[in-house]
């Protein structure tokens, strides 16, 4: 870099903001990250003969801290060699570079014991919310060092590879607009390649979010998160490095001094920083970032070493409206122990902030914004996940599928309490309805199914859709589709001729449980089916490619699958309840990772890879199976085509609560504690066409005294919540906004029991005590329908 360039450089940096702070300007650090950098200086000062110097306590605990010790030495002296060897920039990068950067390759626990291979010397800082801070200090006390033989030597490789992260090294950045670093008005800087860049790999925890829709945009459009938010500063990538935090810029020990070295650097970490500010800003007021957006960078000269990061700050000035300050924290040689000692400890230190604090706040930035929603497991992690939960795997063995479950009436009619006014519904707890919605293409059905579509056009976009809902699909033969429909609504569906009944269909499958517009819970499974020949046969009329994923598809028992929908149907009338109010939808996925378990279900378990269902925001399957079943459906006529079909059926759960029992839906609290008689919960969008409210009981009817005391009590003792009401034969679409969260208010219901509405529900509740002259559950085999022309 010539003398002119890095002048222009150094005065466009400094118009844009940019600015590289010393190492003494304390009063610039933000609070939100003094912490963080007086870990970094603190770690800075550390001497090798003083790191571990005998057998402790302390050395017994942390057995990895002697093996940092002889990485350090190493270090040194590979350092040193290249020093004498007058190496240039390639040869310091191949010689030293992954030697310090080892941490961001290797996972961190053992595969054989699950307890830490290593952890760093000092906790980063978090910098969270209070609560989130709370998570993070509770795990950290749970974590344990790996006592297993070999993570007492130095064998480095036990921790097989970090999935957490990856690099680019000299990959193109582009730069929108062009950088001006002439003084010639053509010769604009439109592009750089730094030497090499850490960020987020793309795991399924962010996959699910990425490919979910933007709540800002869904009124208007459907657009995924994906497409509306800078993910990376690279170009398009097939696995794309996400949110980039890390970069290296290096030089041989005659390369350019510090100052070029930070200019030549300085707008690809302003692009950095941009990324991760945008997205702050994209959550607007939701923001869960505490500290915000950080970036590290990391530049050398041959044996000099300094550590930076930078952070974005407001400027009331008219110059700029963000500043983004780059504090010096640490520099120094690393031919000698210390040194090398003191970089080898800073970067644990920013591997353990990049894995512990960073990965999870940039997923609870896209959560905000996004319909997807994860859990803070992520099954692409083996690390990630507890050692209990890869443990509850018992339930699904297949000597284990022939449990004898009685919970599901036998009658298509049960008697049950139905009392519907305008102003609200009283029902019982335990009924449930079950719906079953398939769409089972086999290859006789292609062309008939095809003549559906309007056009060839419309036809090719449909089959790409479903490309991308069986990229995780589960094979099962044509008797397990058969039988989930039986054991789901408890009807026999027989198979299109006996030539078929073990043939095998990719499926993909979505479980979405809620309320109807006349506040009934209801459970749907839905259900795409496509066999293997009429794949092909579709593949090769639109000329798609067939995607390697299609051979990695696990294959799902009759038996396994029989179990597994059993568990979920076999859940209390409480956790149901729960699931219904708060629109649980969970979704069919499969994993290469033998580790890997998923947030709640886990189908089959194999080596090669596992199926399970996971919670998703974005039920795209269920949308589409449904608008290919209203279209063929006329009037209140079934579809004639045999290959979409659907079914239902309405039950009496039999099983009375649990109590402290394994949750189904962890992350679902319970509408209600044991020992309440029912919750109270009101419609969101308020219409004439429906009830108002539901009030759903959960104990015996007749040791009530009157309808109206019961509505008096639950709105007394209950909180408040409020849910969206699903309409039959009406595009789902308009409320998977609100899937997966209770709308809960702090407020009870005492507070609103004495709005108009609910004073007119109580006031023709005790008319109705009149008239009837008997206990709330005195004739239960007989239901009281009352609508609203009968009042």
């Amino acid at each position: 870099m010539d003398s002119i360039e890095f002048s222009n450089r150094s005065a466009y940096a400094t118009e844009l903001g940019i600015e590289f702070l010393g190492p003494n300007e304390f009063d610039r650090w933000p609070e939100t990250h003094r912490r963080l950098f007086e870990d970094v200086q603190k770690l800075g000062n550390q001497k090798y003969n003083s790191f571990v110097v005998r057998i402790t306590r302390e050395s017994i605990q942390k057995p990895w801290m002697r093996a940092t010790k002889a990485r350090a030495e190493r270090l040194s002296m590979l350092a040193e060699r290249s020093y004498r060897e007058h190496k240039n920039e390639s040869g310091w990068r191949y010689a030293v570079e992954n030697e310090i950067m080892y941490r961001f390759t290797v996972e961190v626990s053992c595969p054989t014991c699950r307890n830490r291979l290593w952890q760093s010397e000092i906790p980063a800082a978090t910098g969270s919310i209070e609560q989130q801070a709370r998570s993070l200090e509770d795990r950290r006390r749970k974590r344990k060092p790996c006592q297993c033989s070999s993570a007492r030597g130095d064998n480095r490789y036990d921790g097989g590879v970090n999935m957490l992260f990856s690099d680019r090294a000299e990959a193109m950045i582009k730069h929108n607009p062009p950088i001006v670093i002439s003084t010639h008005p053509r010769k604009l800087k439109n592009s750089e390649f730094p030497d090499r860049i850490f960020g987020l790999r793309q795991t399924d925890n962010l996959r699910c979010l990425l490919d979910s829709l933007d709540k800002r945009h869904m009124e208007s459009s459907n657009i995924t998160l994906r497409n509306s938010i800078e993910l990376s500063p690279f170009g398009a990538e097939p696995e794309p490095l996400l949110f980039p935090f890390f970069m290296i810029e290096a030089k041989s020990s005659q390369g350019a001094d510090r100052a070029k070295n930070l200019m030549q650097s300085a707008f690809c970490l302003r692009r950095l920083l941009k990324i991760q500010h945008d997205l702050v800003i994209a959550t607007d007021e939701e923001t869960q970032w505490a500290t915000g957006p950080l970036i590290w960078f990391l530049t050398t000269r041959g044996e000099q070493w300094d550590v930076y990061a930078g952070f974005v700050e407001e400027d009331d000035s008219e110059v700029v409206k963000y500043r983004q300050p780059f504090v010096h924290l640490w520099n120094g040689d690393i031919r000698w122990r210390d040194g090398a000692l003191q970089l080898l400890l800073v970067i644990d230190y920013i591997f353990d902030w990049a894995r512990d604090v960073y990965r999870d706040a940039i997923i609870k930035e896209l959560s905000t914004i996004a319909t997807g929603e994860v859990n803070d497991r992520d099954p692409d992690i083996f690390s990630t996940i507890s050692r209990q939960m890869s443990q509850i795997t018992s339930w699904m063995d297949p000597d284990e599928a022939q449990t004898e479950l009685s919970f599901i009436s036998e009658s298509n009619d049960p008697g049950f309490l139905n009392i519907s006014l305008p102003e609200g519904v009283i029902r019982d707890a335990s009924i449930f309805e079950s719906r079953f919605l398939l769409l089972q293409i086999t290859e006789d059905d292609v062309d008939n199914f095809l003549l559906s579509f309007s056009s060839e056009e419309d036809a090719k976009l449909w089959l790409q859709s479903v490309l991308n809902h069986l990229a995780n699909a589960w094979k099962v033969s044509s008797n397990t589709i058969c039988a989930m429909e039986s054991i789901w609504t408890g009807g026999l569906r027989l198979t299109r001729g006996n030539h078929q009944r073990h043939e095998l269909f990719y499926i993909s499958i979505t479980i979405l449980m809620f309320i109807t517009n006349n506040w009934e819970p209801t459970r749907q499974l839905t259900c795409l089916a496509i066999s293997e020949g009429a794949l092909n046969t579709l593949l090769e009329k639109f000329a798609c490619e067939r995607t390697s994923s299609f051979d990695r598809c696990p294959e799902v028992g009759e038996s396994s699958m029989q179990t597994f929908l059993e568990r979920i149907l076999k859940q209390s009338i409480m956790d149901n309840l729960t699931a219904a109010i708060s629109m649980l939808c969970l979704s069919s996925f499969s994993s290469e990772h033998e580790q890997t378990i998923p947030y709640y279900f886990q189908v089959k378990r194999s080596r090669e890879v596992t199926a399970g269902l996971r919670v998703d925001k974005s039920p795209h399957l269920t949308q589409m199976v449904q608008s290919v079943y209203l279209n063929h459906k006329i009037g209140q006529r079934q579809p004639m085509d045999t290959y979409v079909s659907f079914s239902r059926h309405q039950s009496k759960q039999n099983i009375e609560y649990r109590g402290d029992t394994i949750e189904m839906w962890p992350h679902l609290p319970r509408l209600v504690k044991s020992g309440n008689d029912g919750v109270l919960v009101d419609g969101m969008f308020h219409s004439g066409d429906f009830p108002r409210r539901g009030l759903f009981v959960f104990r015996d009817l007749d040791n009530y005294e009157s309808l109206s005391s019961l509505l008096t009590r639950v709105s007394r003792d209950g909180i408040y919540f409020k849910t969206f009401q699903f309409c039959p034969d009406q595009p789902f679409v308009d409320g998977f906004r609100h899937l997966n969260s209770p709308v809960r208010f702090t407020q009870d219901w005492l507070k609103r029991s004495k709005s108009k509405s609910i004073l007119c529900w109580m006031e023709k509740l005790e008319a109705l005590d009149r008239l009837r002259g008997c206990p709330l559950g005195g004739r239960p085999s007989s239901p009281m329908i009352i609508s609203s022309d009968e009042e």
